[in-house]
């Protein structure tokens, strides 16, 4: 077996290979219930055991994937609800960003500060394509480039992935 010994993420990425719902959702809030299981079918003391003692035994363990499979199949109907949980909280939670945004006491700001965003990425996409300027300078838009089209994609997301359907084309 070829598998990582470390941290929580060297956990899941451990338990990744064999059981992909179970290394979701140990990542989510139900990860410490999820970790104490695991920690009684590999023996290691849910008390005093850590991340790191859970992935030494799922890395040392022969029947590791046999173990992570089985543990997946006993309790998927109750992992899929977990994500499923997982899902509808991180929705809500854009949703409620989005009407707390609309119902501030100035909620102009993130139009503004978009705007901002919006125009300084293509003030800096006319300066590397059209403005001649110095290596040095054109390393400075490339640089900001690269930092305002994140921030544009953000935007983007923000304002357009709310609108179910907006790109459903009805054919004849």
């Amino acid at each position: 077996m070829n598998l990582k010994i470390g941290s929580l993420d060297d956990l899941m990425d451990n338990i990744k290979k064999y059981s992909p719902m179970v290394a979701t959702a140990i990542g989510g809030p139900y990860g410490a219930l999820i970790g104490t299981l695991l920690s009684n079918i590999f023996g290691v003391d849910p008390k005093t055991g850590n991340a790191d003692d859970l992935s030494q035994k799922i890395a040392s363990d022969p029947d590791a994937s046999l173990k992570l499979v089985q543990f997946q199949y006993q309790h998927e109907t109750a992992l899929q609800k977990i994500l499923a949980e997982n899902y509808k909280t991180e929705t809500q939670d854009r949703q409620n960003a989005r009407q707390s945004n609309n119902t501030s006491q100035y909620p102009w700001v993130i139009h503004v500060l978009s705007s901002v965003i919006i125009l300084g990425f293509m003030a800096c996409l006319f300066g590397i394509v059209i403005i001649p300027s110095d290596p040095g300078d054109h390393d400075i838009l490339n640089m900001m480039f690269g930092i305002l089209s994140t921030a544009f994609g953000q935007i983007i997301v923000y304002y357009y992935s709310g609108m179910k359907g907006l790109f459903n084309v009805k054919q004849a």
